[in-house]
């Protein structure tokens, strides 16, 4: 291992710890460093990093409570370039349990080191970090610059050329088969290194893309080989979750997730899952923990989104919806509007990195209480004064405040309405999978349930146009079965009743009733601007039927 040099390096410390900051510069001194930075913060650090480039990084794990952690600095350095591929990035630990040997590429350091260390030791595992780094380079180029087929065949050379450094180039090489799909290749990589070492890692990697295959059950039985590994057991809990749920066995898959959150809960990916599984389960009170989780875990990474607030309020009103006490219901209402008022003062909020607006959301929830409580008149006025506070301040409808707008219009039987809102927001490039998969949801649910309501529409409408008036009156009340607070509907309905009336010499006195407390519980609502519009149009003809 060639001498590392110090003299001639920028190096950059990151710890909350002041004392320790100061005995690691000391350290990197002796070893002839003569351009340390420190920074106390992550905050810090990144401001350092937008400045100038770093050849090497020290930073602590822990960087203090309610603070972002040295992971997520580091995701925050790669997500925004603010390293350069040779950069150097060593983690500092307190914690003597094992690092993860598979992850996410992006938020891996080049090495661990555990406190308490000797100066030797630091300069010892700087040196060989240092020495990977000069043996993979092209590697780490073709990593930073996202050319995934280069970095494979850089890990393919190193493998078959025999570098010391070939069973890392292999973990590389698996996680970036994966991206690209090419899962039977990264079997071929990994069968020999189970079939003659067994190592715990590529087992773990062989079940999970046995499981990427769709191999359910073999890969069931690979990760129960492991799952007692102490390193891997989470993410072999990952893996058994996931095959359970694919294969519809929710309580498996619950029992699997809660299993890896309890021994790993700090992975934002793995409190997605626990969502999905939990939702899928009917578990709400679970889900409702996994959203808290992501939207904390989230507020000081490159994860930050607002929709984490939202889902976070949303699976509370789940909690709600699903209740069977009404105290207990109307409970879980009063928490749902007390964490949103805790929610208004967080920096999130106050400067969401996405588009929101804060009183449009409150009135979207105090809509969906509304539509929970059965007060249906209220959560319609709520909901289109929503949209209008929403079509005011925005171009495009904003991702985060689509999934609840689009519940309550199905819930108010407005397919049309919802189905307009989908439209739009249906290819919203949103990188929250929780409201990725709510909206999905939705759009199934929404083509399912209003498929009756829509083939009576139809009916009602062909046969209106038919003069066939009373067949229309029958067709439009079916739909409004499906659907009674559908306005569109009602307001046909209306102008059907008033045909019905004129065709009689002597008015029915049961269709002048329906007429007139039909056309005054419309006329009492918020409107959409073509509902008012239509009916306001229809008025003269029913004028002499209203008194």
């Amino acid at each position: 291992m060639d001498k590392m040099t110090y003299h001639d390096k920028r190096i950059l410390v990151v710890d909350d710890h002041r004392p320790f900051l100061l005995k690691l510069r000391n350290y990197l001194n002796a070893l002839g460093a003569q351009s340390i930075n420190l920074a106390e913060t992550a905050e810090e650090a990144v401001r350092l990093c937008e400045n100038q480039l770093f050849d090497i990084v020290i930073s602590d794990h822990d960087l203090g409570s309610n603070a972002q952690t040295g992971m997520q600095l580091l995701e925050e350095l790669r997500y925004k370039k603010l390293l350069s591929p040779d950069t150097l990035y060593l983690m500092v630990s307190g914690n003597t349990e094992h690092p993860p040997v598979m992850g996410k590429l992006e938020n891996q350091p080049d090495d661990y080191l555990i406190k308490p260390f000797s100066q030797a030791q630091l300069a010892n595992r700087i040196g060989k970090i240092a020495t990977k780094h000069k043996a993979l380079r092209s590697l780490y180029r073709c990593l930073f610059n996202k050319d995934i087929r280069g970095a494979i065949n850089a890990c393919k050379d190193a493998i078959s050329s025999g570098s010391r450094y070939r069973q890392f180039c292999s973990v590389v090489m698996v996680e970036l088969l994966w991206r690209e799909d090419k899962f039977d290749v990264a079997m071929s990589v990994l069968d020999p290194l189970v079939r003659d070492t067994q190592l715990p890692w590529a087992v773990m990697a062989m079940a999970k893309t046995m499981m990427y295959k769709r191999q359910f059950e073999e890969a069931i039985n690979m990760a129960r080989n492991i799952v007692d590994n102490r390193v891997l057991a989470a993410d072999s809990h990952d893996i058994l979750a996931q095959c359970y749920l694919r294969t519809e066995k929710l309580a498996e898959a619950c029992e699997e997730i809660k299993q890896a959150i309890n021994l790993s809960p700090h992975s934002i990916e793995r409190q997605y899952l626990g969502c999905e599984i939990a939702q899928a389960s009917g578990d709400y009170d679970f889900a409702k923990n996994c959203c808290l989780a992501i939207l904390e875990q989230s507020r000081h990474s490159v994860h930050k989104n607002i929709s984490h607030m939202c889902n976070y309020i949303r699976s509370i009103l789940e909690l709600a919806e699903q209740a069977l006490d009404p105290k207990l219901s109307n409970k879980y209402h009063q928490d749902a509007l007390l964490e949103l008022q805790r929610q208004k003062q967080t920096e999130l909020v106050q400067n969401s990195p996405q588009p929101f607006d804060f009183d449009a959301f409150e009135t979207i929830v105090n809509a969906r209480i509304s539509v929970i409580q059965g007060k249906l008149q209220n959560a319609r006025r709520a909901l289109y004064e929503s949209q209008q506070q929403i079509e005011q301040k925005f171009a495009d409808y904003p991702s985060s405040l689509a999934p609840d707008s689009i519940k309550i219009m199905f819930d108010l039987g407005e397919y049309e309405q919802a189905s307009a809102l989908l439209d739009k927001v249906r290819d919203t490039d949103t990188q929250d999978p929780n409201t990725q998969r709510l909206l999905s949801n939705t759009i199934k649910q929404v083509k399912t349930t209003s498929g009756s309501f829509d083939r009576h529409k139809k009916k009602a409408i062909e046969c209106y146009n038919q003069g066939q008036y009373q067949a229309s009156y029958d067709a439009f009340h079916q739909a409004l079965a499906l659907a009674p607070m559908n306005t569109g509907v009602a307001i046909n309905l209306l102008q059907v009743i008033g045909k019905l009336i004129a065709q009689k010499s002597k008015p029915d006195p049961q269709l002048k009733m329906e007429c007139r407390k039909l056309y005054h519980s419309i006329d009492s609502l918020q409107l959409p601007d073509s509902h008012r519009q239509k009916l306001t149009h229809i008025t003269p003809e029913l004028q002499a039927y209203l008194g």
